[in-house]
């Protein structure tokens, strides 16, 4: 799985904090775009933050406003999140 991020103007960001949970411990970090192997039919917990003069805003595909999102997968797949970055 690969988290990327970008801007509300769909610029890509780079460097942002991501991380990876399973049943509440942190298994990995990285910064953005940042790669995680998952098992394939296992429930982990993503995380992606802002920094700086760029807050989080909202997952790409769902919309969702929590920075926080579970994820069962059984192929590759690729998330973005949204940051809204000040002018």
């Amino acid at each position: 799985m690969t988290i990327n991020a970008q801007d509300t103007n769909g610029a890509p960001l780079t460097g942002y904090y991501t991380a990876l949970y399973q049943n509440n411990q942190k298994l990995a970090t990285g910064y953005t775009p940042a790669v995680y192997t998952l098992n394939n039919g296992q429930t982990y917990t993503v995380e992606a933050d802002g920094y700086g003069t760029c807050v989080w805003y909202q997952w790409l595909d769902t919309g969702s406003a929590n920075n926080l999102r579970d994820v069962t997968l059984t192929a590759d797949a690729t998330l973005t999140a949204v940051l809204k970055c000040a002018p």
